[in-house]
């Protein structure tokens, strides 16, 4: 995933605050601007606000309604990690034999029985 964060960022504003949100999406302070954009013509989104309010700020800066959340998140699909993928269990030798068989049949397994396989 790029982005800050898969949610959006819960902001709660004053009346009278005014807040600039980055738009570049190189800040490290996002979703507020930290004056990363410098290097680019992005100029960050600001507004002020004349009442108390509640905001949902993009977190994966991929909203169509940047800088505001539009569910956009919920969408994305995130990279595997090492941890987040599973790890593989050992299995018994019949049930890898018979794994085998049914994978690759008589011809390239061999004819010998299970016994004969797990007495080895």
């Amino acid at each position: 995933m790029s982005g800050w964060q898969n949610k959006p960022f819960k902001v709660d504003v004053k009346a009278g605050d005014t807040k600039a949100f980055c738009m570049c999406g190189l800040s490290k302070n996002g979703p507020f601007c930290d004056g990363s954009h410098a290097s680019t013509d992005i100029k960050p989104n600001v507004v002020s606000y004349e009442e108390d309010k509640t905001l949902f700020v993009c977190g994966c800066q991929q909203s169509g309604n940047k800088p505001f959340c539009d569910g956009t998140h919920t969408k994305i699909k995130d990279e595997p990690t090492a941890a987040s993928v599973p790890q593989e269990k050992p299995v018994e030798d019949m049930v890898s034999y018979i794994q085998e068989l049914a994978q690759n049949g008589l011809s390239k397994t061999g004819r010998y029985s299970i016994c004969d396989r797990t007495a080895r």
